[in-house]
């Protein structure tokens, strides 16, 4: 998904009439929010590495109940390590749904994503560590769980934090969206000085 960038309305309707004037034969968009192509940071990649960041630390808190239970034959700390891999397991998959190549996510999808970051990415993961480091003192094993639950709390946060600064600019862009007489009038200029 690529990043968004804040444009006023006439920069853009100026250089799709300067694009139109230099480039007969082009299929550009007519959006109003210009897509940033920075190399600095690549959304997709982003995305991608969130949804497989969450995969993995599910799989440790998974590994280490099931660890735990051969070791103890018995389910202990309430099977912390199941519901949590289940939480980052389902925000693992919202993650990954945003992963769209060279377009934007649907805002639907974008305000899920930070739901579920919020909920079963921060908010889960925070019982979890709070119930797995009392559990540490009778089963060492559960420190796995803990730290894992810690950074996927930092990485839920950011990933959250990222996607409400996108959402908002999104927002402020659409409402930002020229009238249609502007527009139309800018067309029929833009046709009366080709003719002339």
């Amino acid at each position: 998904m690529p990043r968004t960038t804040l444009v006023n309305t006439n920069e853009v309707l100026d250089e799709k009439i300067s694009v139109k004037r230099n480039t007969p034969a082009d299929d550009s968009c007519l959006c109003h929010c210009r897509i940033n192509w920075n190399f600095d940071f690549d959304w997709d990649a982003f995305t991608l590495y969130v949804g497989l960041i969450f995969l993995f630390f599910g799989f440790v808190c998974c590994l280490t109940q099931i660890t735990s239970v051969l070791w103890k034959l018995q389910l202990e700390c309430y099977g912390v390590g199941l519901w949590c891999s289940a939480g980052f397991l389902v925000s693992a998959i919202f993650a990954t749904k945003l992963y769209m190549k060279n377009r934007v996510a649907p805002v639907v999808w974008m305000i899920a994503s930070v739901v579920c970051d919020l909920s079963t990415g921060v908010v889960l993961p925070m019982v979890g560590a709070c119930l797995a480091s009392q559990c540490v003192h009778e089963s060492p094993i559960f420190i796995g769980v803990t730290i894992a639950c810690f950074f996927g709390i930092l990485t839920a946060a950011s990933h959250a934090a990222l996607f409400v600064r996108e959402i908002v600019k999104l927002r402020y862009q659409l409402k930002r969206k020229p009238p249609l007489s502007e527009g139309l009038s800018r067309a029929l200029k833009l046709n009366y000085n080709e003719g002339n």
